[in-house]
């Protein structure tokens, strides 16, 4: 029985040696934010990288990426690639009377917007960008009410303006 007492004594201290929270608790991997933040955005740049992409599927991810995920990006400066290509790529298909590029070009201007504002890009040729917009069927796209916002955003900020221009 004195075994069996000592064994009593001892599973207590054991116990209460296990309950108490330790001061430096080791993470496991799936609770680090910044490896999902950073997985998301690499996710999100292999997709880019994509070689053909529907014109459709195209404007979607412009939509969903300055709206979502820009701002949990670790480093957004790494999409401003794409938002450019993708203006470009917008603006000269907008020159056959179609809607669907300047809508391209409107969403990834704002992105470039969202980069410039919030990420300190330089983006120096925004303002003749957003000017070259300026057509009256721009007010007829689905997403007029984001590019009003941006037109005025953009011509209140002084913030926006180039180094070059200030100098």
């Amino acid at each position: 029985r004195e075994g069996g007492a000592e064994k009593d004594a001892d599973g207590p201290e054991k116990n209460e040696a296990k309950s108490k929270p330790s001061r430096k608790t080791k993470r496991v991997s799936w609770q680090r934010p910044y490896r999902h933040r950073n997985a998301l955005q690499e996710a999100w740049l292999a997709v880019l990288r994509l070689p053909s992409m529907p014109p459709r599927t195209a404007r979607r991810i412009l939509q969903h990426l300055s709206s979502y995920v820009l701002g949990v990006a670790p480093s957004p400066l790494r999409f401003a690639e794409y938002f450019t290509r993708s203006y470009e790529r917008g603006a000269s298909t907008s020159g056959g009377g179609g809607s669907g590029g300047a809508l391209t070009s409107i969403l990834a201007l704002d992105g470039l917007f969202v980069l410039m504002l919030d990420h300190r890009l330089e983006y120096p040729r925004f303002y003749d960008s957003l000017y070259s917009l300026l057509h009256p069927r721009v007010l007829y796209t689905k997403h007029r009410t984001r590019f009003l916002r941006l037109l005025s955003r953009g011509l209140q900020s002084n913030t926006m303006l180039p180094a070059y221009v200030v100098a």
